[in-house]
């Protein structure tokens, strides 16, 4: 049904004109475009052209917030850097809350921490706490959108480890409260709290849990389709597969996690063609996992790794980064090659020290 009422919006708007109301029209399509068709140049002009209206009809900055959350959370990644939609988010955060859009700047402001903590900044507790400060005292708070954010400040803990609070809910408290509302939210919850437990699981090289959580995860690409949780579940949906495969002993199982893995790989490289910036420095590391499971020599591994690292610095990935260099310094591990081996895993503890991972760290530095 969403689909086509984008296009009878789309229709009614270029049968009655352009005015404020018509920035719905322009971004919804751009919403299907930039995900579910696979078009995001084209998600992007539509974008822009909501924006066009937003600087020139009179009426339409009353529609600022709700075109920022959709235009930032759920076309603009797909091309652009993801960092880039930070401020764009912020400014529609308070364009809603100056008009009384409490909705869309609750859609700012979660979208805003998801790109925050995906982006590589220094993990904060304290702008996510912030964000949950500013929900429940301004913005008529709801559940689910508190819920969202308790994910990604559950995430950061685990990660700096941070010991939770009293009555403060795990992912699983997170799951059930959720299941306890409506299927599509608690199906959209589900998705975007198993993302993120397969990234922790992939930072720990818990790669077992990780395995079995992947089996038990609903397509997140179905689910969520356009905002950027489905891009990075894509990536680590295909590194943990190759691990998966790297681990099997029968042939018949490792083939089907490689097939698994391909598949992910081939979405990806099919973003990066369309114009993602966001994940170049992704394939690189998948690249280097698959070279390694296919046998392949010593030097092309180490190429891989040397690229993804390299893009993941210049397009400032701290953390990905880091798993890229932890990855490098357990392949020279393998082969004991020493010098290379320490000399990536310093790296990985650079990289995980500056991100303020302090929970990797320790774990680094005690397995030395």
């Amino acid at each position: 049904m969403f689909p086509l009422l984008i296009f009878e919006i789309m229709n009614i708007t270029l049968e009655f004109g352009i005015n404020a109301s018509s920035c719905d029209a322009f971004t919804t399509f751009g919403i299907l475009l930039s995900g579910p068709f696979g078009k995001p140049q084209q998600g992007r002009e539509m974008a822009k052209a909501a924006e066009l209206i937003l600087s020139t009809k009179p009426g339409a900055s009353r529609m600022q917030s709700r075109s920022a959350n959709v235009i930032q959370g759920f076309i603009n990644h797909w091309t652009m850097p993801l960092r880039e939609t930070l401020t764009p988010l912020l400014e529609g955060y308070k364009a809603g809350r100056s008009s009384g859009d409490f909705e869309s700047a609750k859609l700012c402001l979660g979208f805003r921490v998801v790109h925050t903590f995906h982006a590589g900044y220094h993990l904060n507790t304290d702008l996510i706490a912030e964000a949950i400060n500013l929900h429940i005292n301004f913005l008529h708070p709801d559940i689910t959108t508190e819920l969202w954010l308790q994910i990604y400040l559950l995430a950061i803990k685990k990660l700096c480890n941070i010991e939770l609070e009293e009555n403060e809910k795990d992912f699983d408290g997170i799951l059930q409260t959720t299941s306890e509302g409506q299927a599509m939210s608690s199906l959209t919850m589900q998705c975007y709290t198993n993302t993120i437990q397969l990234e922790l699981y992939a930072f720990f090289g818990d790669w077992e849990e990780a395995t079995s959580l992947l089996l038990t995860t609903s397509d997140v690409r179905a689910v969520l389709q356009s905002p950027y949780p489905a891009v990075r579940y894509t990536f680590f949906e295909g590194l943990i597969c190759i691990k998966a495969a790297q681990s099997s002993v029968g042939k018949m199982d490792s083939w089907k996690w490689k097939r698994r893995a391909l598949k992910s790989m081939k979405y990806i490289r099919r973003w990066i063609k369309l114009g993602n910036v966001n994940i170049i420095h992704c394939l690189h590391l998948l690249e280097a996992e698959l070279t390694l499971l296919n046998g392949k020599n010593e030097k092309t591994v180490e190429d891989f790794y040397k690229s993804a690292i390299d893009i993941a610095a210049k397009n400032q990935f701290i953390q990905d980064e880091a798993l890229s260099n932890e990855l490098a310094s357990s392949y020279f591990g393998s082969l004991n090659n020493v010098s290379r081996r320490d000399y990536y895993l310093g790296n990985a503890i650079r990289c995980y020290s500056e991100w303020g991972a302090t929970a990797k760290v320790e774990q680094l530095n005690q397995a030395e």
